[in-house]
């Protein structure tokens, strides 16, 4: 009889080579959609975990559990006030279900180590390394490409740049990347006795990003770097506490300095269309919005100051008719606004206490620093786009902090990982 070491083992590397390395040529070439991909993993990932439960005769129930069952709840309760289609319920349940089974795939290797750490980050490297001469290919090539797309999607010059992830997935493209680094840079789960010149090859790893086409990666990534030269020079100063004291808010001035400067650079001003301060008032909000051209940080001053509450929200797939593939006001969405208007505020808390509860369960409460710089994360890609169904940037944080072994900051031990 296969044993459930076997069954996790390769199911674990299908899903690696899938989400990171097959999937996009699969949909490219051959038209797999994403959605049938996504649903095939997850279903891939609680088979693993109802034969592991069968095994040990014992099923998780925890927060993380309990929180998915209140997002599904809460998800019926507005379809059922808005009336809502059957099929845009069904389909709108990946949001909480992939999360749940993401996390519970991982909880059975992080009881029982059937993939060893070693193992994960000889993957995370290659992956890593491969990024960028696939990316110089399709953004030298994508005329020349471009006429094999089978994927029933329309690729722009721009949506070509997503390495060897899925079609269209800049972001977890991005993320693993900014994940990547940062475990190198801060040495987290003490990455680096697995690579030599772990700092060039994060180097390395920031090249890449850059050539692709997740601003928002870029920009954790230039915050990335600015933070680790600032801890680097922090620990070279005086220990007297007086001057590391003035260093340290020397240096926060610094980076805020900076990031206030730059939102009115011309490179800045051309994605917006001005600056800041023309664009994003409460009544140029609210025009951009009812035009449909309002940018997300415009959404959510519109939503606050203008628009009426919504607390229940309009429905599953209310703001994006997922059949006809059309956004009902603007094209601009993420986790949190599309949540926010099809679940409105109830469904807006439920999320953002569940991603709390999938952090907290992979980092222990003594690893404040990790913990919160996780949550930063995700909650900026939470705002951008919509990590709940990007399996790509749900893999990216287990894959990095899910771990039963010591963590370490920069050689400084600042945590360990819950024990289950």
């Amino acid at each position: 009889m296969i044993s459930i070491k076997i069954i996790y083992q390769l199911s674990f590397y299908i899903l690696f080579c899938v989400v990171f390395m097959v999937g996009g040529l699969f949909q490219f070439f051959i038209g797999i959609p994403n959605t049938l991909i996504t649903v095939a993993l997850s279903v891939l990932m609680f088979f693993n975990y109802f034969i592991y439960s069968l095994v040990k005769k014992k099923a998780v129930v925890n927060n993380v559990v309990v929180l998915c069952g209140i997002y599904l709840l809460i998800i019926f309760i507005s379809a059922f006030i808005n009336k809502s289609d059957v099929v845009n319920i069904v389909i709108y349940c990946i949001f909480p279900l992939l999360p749940l089974s993401v996390y519970l795939f991982f909880y059975i290797n992080k009881k029982e180590s059937f993939v060893k750490q070693k193992s994960i980050y000889r993957l995370i490297f290659f992956i890593g390394i491969i990024q960028l001469p696939i990316l110089l290919i399709q953004r030298n090539f994508y005329d020349l490409l471009i006429v094999f797309n089978n994927s029933g999607q329309k690729i722009a010059s721009f949506d070509f740049l997503f390495g060897s992830f899925l079609v269209k997935s800049d972001h977890s493209l991005g993320g693993f990347l900014v994940f990547t680094t940062i475990s190198l840079l801060f040495n987290i789960n003490n990455i680096r006795k697995y690579i030599s010149h772990p700092i060039l090859f994060a180097l390395y790893l920031s090249i890449t990003l850059l050539l692709s086409e997740s601003n928002i990666s870029k920009a954790l990534l230039a915050l990335s770097w600015c933070v680790y030269f600032a801890v680097y020079f922090y620990r070279k100063v005086r220990s007297d506490i007086f001057i590391k004291r003035f260093f340290l808010v020397l240096a926060l001035i610094g980076i805020v300095t900076a990031f206030y400067s730059l939102r009115n650079i011309e490179l800045i001003t051309s994605k917006v269309g001005g600056t800041f301060e023309q664009h994003y008032t409460v009544e140029k909000s609210l025009r951009f919005y009812n035009e449909g051209t309002a940018k997300r940080e415009q959404i959510v001053i519109a939503a606050i100051n203008s628009l009426e509450t919504k607390y229940i929200g309009d429905g599953p797939y209310s703001y994006f008719d997922i059949k006809s593939g059309e956004f009902k006001n603007t094209i601009h969405f993420s986790q949190i606004i599309w949540t926010y208007f099809d679940l409105g505020l109830l469904g807006l808390f439920t999320i953002l206490i569940y991603v709390y509860s999938i952090i907290k369960s992979t980092v222990t409460k003594k690893d404040k620093r990790l913990f919160w710089a996780i949550m930063f994360l995700f909650g900026i890609y939470m705002f951008y786009t919509t990590p709940f169904s990007e399996i790509g940037i749900l893999l990216s944080v287990f894959l990095f902090f899910n771990f039963n072994t010591r963590n370490e900051f920069n050689n400084n031990t600042v945590s360990r990982l819950a024990q289950e």
